[in-house]
């Protein structure tokens, strides 16, 4: 009798041993489980966060570029400003370029300002190098007025092309905004470089 119960205290003890072991071995992989639920929801958090951010990072990608290639415009007349104290001289292929180069940055600059719905006129760059784009353009026009006409033939072996100097040079004032424009964020107001 004794031997008996032995085994079968033994034997409850064995499946409450295996009981025990089961409920932790399965306490186990449910926590395993909500781990892994846990990590795929915030996994899933991040992703949803990463695609509402991306329209914001494509944003601040095109404004770094354009910024850049406006900033490098404003340098290079700053750098004429002082290599030659403010009495600039170029050719007229060179100020036919820069009117160019001013339209494509202020085309670019307005795509974006409307792609983004940010209004184009709060910007400092934009009324400036509207500004500018007046400025170089009534030169231009100026200039090319002035142009002597040639009555030489153009395949004669004598015929040299002559080249226009267009000389100018930007107030004070004007000075001033670019030298703080090369500096300045994308979002500067206007009103605070009028």
């Amino acid at each position: 009798m004794d031997n008996s119960n032995f085994k079968d205290e033994r034997i409850d003890k064995d499946i409450r041993l295996k009981q025990l072991d089961n409920d932790f071995k399965l306490s186990m992989r449910k926590e395993e489980r909500e781990d892994k639920e846990l990590s795929l929801r915030q996994e899933q958090q991040r992703l949803e966060k990463m695609k509402l951010n991306q329209p914001l990072q494509l944003q601040k990608q095109e404004e770094k570029s354009l910024h850049w290639d406006m900033i490098q415009f404003f340098k290079k007349e700053l750098e004429l400003i002082e290599d030659t104290d403010n009495e600039i001289e170029i050719t007229l292929e060179e100020l036919e370029a820069k009117v160019k180069l001013l339209q494509q940055l202020i085309e670019r600059l307005e795509k974006h300002c409307f792609k983004y719905d940010i209004e184009a006129e709060d910007l400092a760059y934009h009324s400036i190098m509207k500004q500018l784009l007046r400025y170089f353009k009534d030169l231009y026009n100026d200039s090319y007025e002035d142009e002597p006409e040639d009555d030489i033939d153009e395949n004669d072996e004598d015929y040299e092309p002559v080249e226009i100097a267009v000389e100018y040079n930007f107030h004070d004032k004007s000075i001033e905004r670019i030298k703080l424009l090369t500096k300045a964020e994308f979002d500067l107001d206007k009103e605070s470089y009028s």
